[in-house]
């Protein structure tokens, strides 16, 4: 078994831009994010980083048997 930890691929710069009002930004939201900070604000560079944390991770286990 092994875990990841997502908020060390958080996406800070998404969360800044949502932070500052995303409706009053929002063609700069819509390059960055799509959602609310409880579902990673729908960043795809949080997602892409978080999917190779765990292809990693992954990598690991299977190393280990």
């Amino acid at each position: 078994v092994s875990a990841v930890e997502s908020y060390k691929v958080y996406d800070l710069s998404a969360y800044a831009v949502y932070e500052k009002g995303w409706q009053n930004h929002f063609a700069q939201w819509c390059a960055v994010g799509s959602d609310r900070p409880y579902h990673y604000l729908g960043s795809g560079k949080f997602f892409v980083r978080f999917g190779d944390a765990l292809a990693n991770s992954m990598a690991g286990l299977i190393e280990q048997q």
